[in-house]
């Protein structure tokens, strides 16, 4: 008998032409099976048909598309999801364009990532916190907090900022309602001010110090914004796999950029270098971040 995800893999099948789309589907599933997580991802789809996020297909038309997904897993303590599907709309099946290339994108509703980051560092006391669960549209009342709401999240990130701690816990619980109204309760709430969220319960406050904002690590301890760690490869032997190791460290807006910048200058400045280094420089010292040596020599265009 199958499971929901065999039937889904298959349904996604039906839905596509050409033996490329049938191998994708059967790829996704036989990895599904192999690391014993397909239960696992079953529930999501579960869960979220519980909430009313997605309803299955009761009169599928001709001119219905099956997306192709595929399982994201994280493996890190703080993750409150350990998988979620993630779904392939730049698949392409023969000459037809994909999804992505013939959807009008429309304009982007994304709030500027860098304003957000700098409106985070600028004041003294900050408040983030995260949506229980994905959203596509809200609407929104036209008042100051409904304003917040609209312009200091970036995905599903809130960034709150201010210089008056005493209105925080306000602010808060005006946001939690509104946010509750729509079905999109807030969790993990964080401060460099513990006092400001002595309104909420503890179940809804973050329970480490380091928490993830803006694509960055937020120590709201030391309040500070740092890189996510980043073991880089070791046993890398040629110079594509050292790119491949710096291009692996994720800087949204480029805040380290002119440290990464070096590795990358030294791997290009010679097709035939037997070896580079990384240094980070401040304040006229210098520190070896990575090196290697004995470097194939390949064409990087």
């Amino acid at each position: 008998m199958m499971n929901a995800v065999q039937e889904m893999m298959q349904e996604m099948m039906k839905g596509f032409v050409g033996e490329g789309a049938v191998g994708v589907a059967e790829q996704i599933y036989s990895k599904l099976e192999d690391q014993n997580i397909s239960s696992k991802y079953e529930e999501v789809f579960d869960r979220q048909e519980e909430l009313g996020i997605i309803e299955p297909v009761k009169n599928r038309a001709a001119d219905q598309v099956f997306i192709p997904h595929r399982p994201v897993i994280r493996n890190d303590e703080n993750a409150t999801t350990k998988i979620r599907p993630v779904f392939n709309c730049s698949l392409k099946v023969g000459k037809a364009p994909s999804l992505n290339e013939a959807a009008f994108p429309g304009i982007d509703l994304m709030n500027n990532l860098l304003s957000l980051v700098l409106y985070f560092r600028n004041n003294d006391y900050v408040v983030v916190a995260d949506i229980v669960k994905a959203f596509l549209q809200v609407s929104y009342r036209g008042n100051e907090v409904a304003s917040l709401i609209k312009d200091k999240f970036y995905m599903d990130n809130l960034v709150l900022s201010s210089n008056q701690g005493a209105q925080a816990p306000f602010i808060i619980n005006s946001i939690k309602e509104i946010m509750n109204s729509g079905g999109l309760p807030l969790r993990e709430w964080g401060s460099n001010c513990p006092g400001l969220l002595s309104t909420l319960d503890e179940d809804e406050k973050v329970a480490s110090s380091e928490m993830k904002i803006l694509g960055y690590i937020y120590d709201s301890n030391q309040d500070t914004l740092q890189l996510k760690v980043k073991q880089l490869n070791n046993d890398a032997s040629s110079k594509r796999q050292i790119l491949s190791a710096l291009s692996s460290v994720f800087d949204p807006i480029g805040i380290f950029a002119p440290i990464m910048l070096q590795g990358k200058l030294i791997i290009h400045a010679s097709k035939e270098a037997d070896g580079c280094a990384m240094y980070a420089v401040q304040g006229g010292h210098s520190s070896l971040i990575f090196a290697k040596t004995k470097c194939n020599s390949i064409n990087i265009s």
